[in-house]
């Protein structure tokens, strides 16, 4: 044993070291490698012959192992994170999944799909248009209704509040005054609702049924009717309903500029009298005087709301002749 350390070692395993490097070097050239400049080898410790070989051979393994590994993952973490980094700032547009939800489209009618002219398809999508306006309309009439009947009722109701809290000791001309305005605004105001019953009603009751019976003509039926307009056809009749809406609509505001202009009339003179007998006649006349004076200011008001619900319906109302002329010369022109 001990003269198997003290003998020098073969050529052959101070020569491996130096071809392991150079191995090393013509690796790097291919990927990247831990080691880029050859390295001294570790000195041999004394031992057996078979020592030196199994150093050697762990060794090679250890270098041809390590160059691939250690780049490819320095090359994964280098190359993820600046993509990362761009896709949290600038993310781009999601494309469309198959299957989802298509966005809507117009309607195409039947006979654009079979090959019809273009005109064919303005026409049906015109055709269309009439109904939603129709509801529009109606539901203006409606609301111009209720509001109308809502506000006469408390305009009314508040005359009789005054008139009632008045003392008999007030001067005969002042609660006579106030007796002639209830008289003539409500007969302004019944006035306004047989002007309603006359020229609105017609339309709320026809128009819908008059245009369903035009849509379920067919098609030359529609287009005699747009070519001839004659008295008592289904299209004339909407334009006559849409015709007395328009002139209802002129009468009723009139009708409420002339209740506005008998209470201005009236307010000056009433509200003077009642004023100067606050001494004589007591609290009631105070009362009175001060309901006088907020109900100038009410009655302003509903009629200003009830003229902007007036409005509406006339806009409604020209919005859908608009749309109904537009079917007229729309099939006028497809003969």
């Amino acid at each position: 044993m001990g003269s198997c350390t003290s003998r020098p070692l073969p050529p052959r395993f101070q020569r491996r070291p130096a071809k392991l490097s150079r191995a090393r070097i013509r690796k790097s050239r291919i990927s990247p490698s831990i080691f880029t400049t050859a390295s001294q080898p570790e000195p041999i410790k004394p031992g057996c012959g078979s020592a030196p070989r199994s150093h050697s051979s762990s060794t090679s393994r250890s270098g041809s192992s390590a160059p691939s590994s250690n780049p490819t993952q320095s090359k994964t973490t280098t190359a993820t994170t600046p993509l990362n980094d761009t896709q949290t700032q600038l993310q781009p547009p999601t494309p469309q999944k198959e299957g989802a939800p298509a966005a809507p489209a117009l309607p195409v009618p039947p006979q654009a799909a079979t090959g019809s002219p273009a005109s064919t398809s303005t026409a049906d999508l015109e055709l269309r248009s009439v109904q939603p306006l129709l509801g529009t309309l109606m539901h203006a009439i409606r609301a111009y209704s209720f509001h109308r009947v809502q506000s006469q009722t408390q305009t009314l109701a508040d005359l009789a509040a005054i008139i009632s809290s008045l003392p008999p000791a007030v001067p005969p001309r002042t609660l006579e005054a106030l007796r002639d305005l209830e008289r003539d605004v409500a007969r302004l105001y019944a006035a306004q609702k047989a002007l309603f019953s006359q020229l609105f009603e017609p339309a709320l009751s026809e128009a819908g049924s008059l245009w369903s019976e035009f849509l379920a003509l067919d098609p030359e039926g529609r287009r005699r009717a747009a070519r001839n307009l004659e008295r008592g056809g289904v299209l004339m009749r909407i334009f006559d309903g849409l015709g007395k809406v328009r002139a209802g609509c002129e009468e009723v505001l009139a009708r409420d500029a002339e209740v506005g202009r008998r209470f201005q009339a009236l307010f000056e003179g009433v509200w003077e009298e009642l004023r100067e007998g606050e001494g004589e006649v007591g609290g009631g006349v105070v009362s009175a005087c001060m309901r006088w004076l907020v109900l100038k200011i009410v009655e302003a008001k509903r009629r200003e709301g009830l003229g902007e619900r007036i409005e509406w319906v006339k806009k409604g109302r020209v919005e859908v002749s608009v749309a109904l002329l537009a079917v007229v010369e729309g099939l006028r022109e497809d003969d």
